[in-house]
């Protein structure tokens, strides 16, 4: 019997740093634009939580980008 591996989204960090960074932009200020706590935010950027589609939705909306750029899949 084969199982077929776990797949879920995180936050592409990469692309939300320079994202942050062109804009001059600290982790906190643009927490506080998507109405998410600066901890919550952290957790999303390195990572340890998995986005919701909200959350998705939210930051596609405020940086005026296409939400896949975003994105990243991760297979556990």
């Amino acid at each position: 019997m084969t199982t077929k591996a776990k797949s879920r989204y995180v936050l592409n960090k990469k692309a939300l740093q320079h994202y942050l960074i062109d804009h001059d932009l600290t982790q906190a200020d643009f927490a506080k634009r998507l109405g998410i706590s600066t901890s919550y935010f952290n957790k999303l950027m390195n990572g340890r939580k998995s986005i919701s589609i909200s959350n998705m939705f939210s930051i596609a909306e405020e940086t005026h980008m296409d939400i896949r750029v975003f994105l990243e899949k991760v297979d556990e």
